[in-house]
């Protein structure tokens, strides 16, 4: 089966990134592996802070998003189905 080029972007743009990440958390400049670098981050009174506000940015947009699904859902009910005062809902057509 031929490989797709959504394939290609994924390896390039997500995975390769990642992989870098986590090897550069977990090394030191000369490659030897070591975890002082997160025991530095989660000591630190400013890095807690950044990750606090990380938390806090992706439960509003984990929000946001839980929403947006139930909104459509609803959107989906009122027009394939005939509830009362339904129509009292409904926008006017432009």
């Amino acid at each position: 089966m031929p490989e797709s080029p959504s394939s290609g972007c994924s390896w390039v743009f997500l995975v390769y990134p990642l992989t870098r990440i986590f090897y550069d958390a977990f090394t030191d400049e000369a490659g030897a592996a070591h975890a002082g670098q997160l025991l530095e981050f989660f000591t630190d009174r400013f890095y807690l802070r950044s990750l606090g506000n990380s938390h806090l940015v992706l439960g509003v947009a984990t929000g946001d998003q839980h929403h947006a699904c139930s909104d459509i859902a609803v959107a989906f009910l009122l027009v394939r189905y005939d509830f009362p005062r339904a129509r009292s809902l409904r926008l006017p057509h432009a």
